[in-house]
């Protein structure tokens, strides 16, 4: 029998080591009545911090399966509409984890309230027995809506129409395939909100930037801004949850800073639609919405921004050098196929 040389040993050391430490765990999410819940997202969580933590989504019958490496993991499943269910396991080379992971629906439970927000996102009494973890219905239909764009691949039209200051005025209408305008690293960095908030300058440019929902979740956005409690409109039934700056925060530009309200189903929980003002020394400068509509993919519904509509107007020392911007940008989606898992973070 052949010896083996030094260098080959420690390459099929690292081979056999990496086999036997590889493990999957197969994740089942269903609902109260056991029935499976496709297009759910799953946090695996490792306990260990050299290890990334990963998020994915699960398939039309509510299951996936996740190489790891041997370890302890917490489990989270969020979905909107329903209260999120945890469970923390421990992988080994024996035996592969087969975990089922239950969400309870959230009910319609709150009553029909006034609330009047306060500049700071404090709140009236009156609504003190609103269910505060309503916000995390907003920030779980943002998470699903990224895993969407990076699992699925689909056609998305767009149709913009953008005028500024006011001589200069674009139309542009194209469909594209959504691998490339979602992919993470194609993505302008630019487009993301930073501490520099709506408007930057670049000499004598001040360049603009739309309101994104994702703002709501990132932590250079919430460090300047709050939300309040929620509260029922008795006309609709919806649920809104207002957002301002916050108050007294040194470093915030004023004038890159927004409020308003976010509109959920008051059934199922899903996005309606959020409208804000860009302000400025506490005044409105500009305004805004971005609407949603429910969209069937593989089953489950999911709501997508379909229009967004604003308007700004920054005006420099004693009124000179105005700038007014306006824009509405219409999108659909067709032909989702699913085509791949989004990176560990």
């Amino acid at each position: 029998m052949p010896r083996l040389t030094p260098l080959y040993s420690l390459v099929l050391s690292s081979i056999l080591t990496t086999a036997v430490g590889a493990q999957s765990v197969s994740v089942r999410v269903v609902d109260g009545d056991g029935a499976p819940l496709g297009l759910t997202s799953v946090v695996i969580q490792p306990a260990a911090d050299t290890v990334a933590t990963i998020r994915r989504m699960t398939s039309a019958a509510g299951t996936l399966r996740q190489p790891v490496a041997v370890g302890a993991y917490t489990l989270v499943a969020r979905r909107v509409g329903f209260r999120a269910d945890s469970v923390t396991i421990h992988t080994d080379a024996a035996a592969a984890g087969a975990i089922t992971l239950r969400l309870q629906r959230i009910p319609p439970v709150l009553a029909a309230m006034v609330v009047r927000e306060t500049p700071d996102c404090s709140v009236t009494a009156a609504s003190a027995t609103a269910d505060e973890s309503l916000w995390d219905e907003i920030v779980k239909g943002i998470e699903a809506r990224n895993l969407v764009r990076q699992t699925y691949r689909y056609e998305q039209r767009f149709h913009r129409v953008v005028t500024q200051d006011p001589s200069m005025g674009r139309t542009r209408e194209r469909t594209t395939d959504s691998v490339h305008v979602n992919d993470p690293a194609r993505r302008d960095s630019s487009t993301r909100y930073r501490a520099g908030g709506y408007t930057s300058r670049s000499g004598n440019t001040t360049n603009i930037r739309v309101f994104d929902e994702s703002d709501l979740t990132r932590s250079s956005f919430t460090q300047f801004h709050c939300h309040g409690a929620p509260w029922r409109d008795g006309a609709d039934g919806s649920v809104r949850i207002a957002f301002a700056p916050r108050q007294g925060i040194r470093g915030a530009d004023d004038e890159n800073r927004v409020r308003g309200v976010v509109i959920i189903d008051g059934v199922s929980w899903l996005m309606r639609s959020v409208t804000y003002e860009y302000v400025r020394g506490g005044k409105p400068v500009g305004h805004g919405s971005v609407q949603y509509t429910p969209i069937t993919v593989d089953g489950s519904v999911i709501a997508m921004p379909v229009k967004l509509i604003g308007d700004l107007k920054l005006t420099g020392l004693f009124g000179l050098r105005s700038l007014a911007a306006s824009w509405t940008i219409e999108q659909s989606y067709e032909s989702f196929t699913r085509s791949g898992e989004p990176a560990p973070l």
